[in-house]
């Protein structure tokens, strides 16, 4: 009997130094299997945050090229770091349209103006208003339903609106000058004109506006008075180009990264508007 009672003990301990070293192995194998795939994590994470800068820089300069050409263009970004551009566009902002945003739907900022062209542009200075003229209803639209009129500058924010047309011929140019205010209060004193309501342009909702009609009009700047303020134009016929938009993909292995850059035509001085001022 005391030789069978210890044979069963030993054969216990047996069973029992056989689980230790089961679980043992059970959990050096899931140790050894989490380090693996953190490994592997971190060299995917460490692959693709290359790769995402690669993509990048290869969507930059799609941009670079866009604007050095003007062209939709798609070819290898370089050999030795394998990335590419894989899409580029170029789209001309307002060209052919009856209804465009400004500042790309950004918020003007006060008393800085954007203009409008009414005839092509070119960067020839000499080629300025070489198109025909523009002549139609031109409307104003611009801020928000929740604008307040305050007379403490760092509370108010609606605006009011400056708008200067240059139209005529090249040689023979004629300013005129439309100011707008929906703020009846400020209307006592700044003697502005009221505006009217306003509307959706581009599926955005713009709380006031203003009509201007416009005979062989060559150029208009729009100018926020009081706040910044988003502004959109509309006109009764279709408008010449007011700029670019460029998009550029970037794609390196399996990773892409997409840049947009809006490009607005040049502005004029502002001293060529106020040196044709003449008010009618």
């Amino acid at each position: 009997m005391r030789l069978s009672l210890f044979s069963s003990s030993n054969e216990s301990e047996k069973g029992q130094a056989f689980l230790i070293v089961v679980l043992v192995m059970v959990i050096a194998l899931t140790v050894g299997l989490s380090l693996a795939s953190r490994t592997v994590f971190n060299l995917k994470s460490s692959t693709e945050d290359v790769n995402s800068q690669k993509a990048f820089s290869a969507a930059e300069a799609g941009i670079e090229q866009a604007l050095q050409s003007g062209t939709n263009i798609n070819k290898d970004f370089g050999s030795i770091n394998g990335a590419k551009i894989s899409q580029l566009s170029v789209i001309q902002i307002g060209q052919n349209l009856t209804s465009f945003t400004m500042n790309n739907g950004f918020p003007i900022p006060q008393d800085d103006g954007v203009d409008v062209w009414l005839t092509d542009y070119s960067t020839d200075s000499a080629q300025l208003y070489t198109g025909s003229p523009w002549s139609g209803t031109m409307t104003i639209y611009w801020g928000t339903a929740s604008d307040v009129c305050n007379s403490d500058p760092t509370k108010n924010t609606q605006a009011a609106m400056e708008i200067l047309v240059i139209s005529g011929t090249k040689t023979n140019p004629s300013l005129t000058r439309h100011a707008v205010d929906p703020c009846s209060a400020r209307r006592t004193y700044n003697s502005l004109s009221s505006s009217q309501a306003g509307g959706t342009v581009g599926g955005i909702k713009y709380a006031y506006s203003y009509p201007i009609t416009i005979s062989s009009g060559l150029t208009a700047r729009v100018i926020p008075l009081y706040a910044a303020s988003p502004v959109a134009i509309t006109g009764t016929i279709k408008f010449p180009a007011q700029g670019q938009f460029i998009s550029a993909v970037g794609t390196a292995g399996t990773t892409q990264r997409k840049v947009n850059y809006y490009q607005a035509y040049e502005s004029l001085p502002s001293e060529y508007f106020y040196a044709l001022f003449s008010p009618k």
